[in-house]
């Protein structure tokens, strides 16, 4: 018989959505054997000494994003990822991103750096194109930085045509 997804979908009016999250991590650099298989890791570790390589996408995610692609008809991808207190993404926010677009992610949506960074059109090189808000900042918080007090939420409307579910340019 054939293994049942782990990709999970959720449908709401006849569209399918996946969506995927994960971390870089632990708040630390060495991802510990006890919670080892517990976390859905966004950065790539070596397995013999769990040293995490922050630089570098775990294979996993866009294995699983190209799986949930196959499967529903928007992708929406939460990483938890990016360096706190800073306004604008790093690099590697960015390198991900573009990452995830290609392997079919439809809408990025980030967390952690506890302030809001921009969002963007990503477009990948193989024609993919998602929404990325790199940061929402935080809804509910009680860190008292002026930067930490602003937050955002994401509106997203996802228009149902002949051709499939397509995320309107507004």
């Amino acid at each position: 018989t054939e293994e049942e997804s782990a990709i999970k979908i959720i449908t709401i009016d006849d569209v399918d959505f996946a969506i995927l999250n994960y971390t870089y991590g632990p708040n630390m650099e060495i991802l510990p054997y006890s919670i080892e298989g517990h976390l859905d890791m966004l950065c790539n570790y070596d397995e013999a000494t769990n040293q995490i390589d922050f630089t570098t996408i775990h294979p996993d995610v866009l294995a699983d994003i190209a799986e949930a692609e196959s499967l529903a008809d928007v992708v929406v991808v939460c990483p938890h990822w990016g360096t706190e207190y800073t306004i604008k993404p790093s690099t590697y926010q960015q390198k991900f991103a573009k990452q995830m677009t290609e392997a079919g992610a439809d809408i990025i949506i980030g967390t952690h750096p506890h302030v809001i960074q921009p969002l963007e059109w990503i477009q990948a090189d193989n024609g993919n194109r998602a929404l990325c808000y790199y940061s929402l900042g935080n809804y509910v918080s009680t860190q008292k930085q002026a930067l930490c007090m602003l937050e955002a939420m994401a509106w997203i409307t996802i228009e149902v045509t002949e051709e499939g579910a397509v995320i309107k340019e507004e």
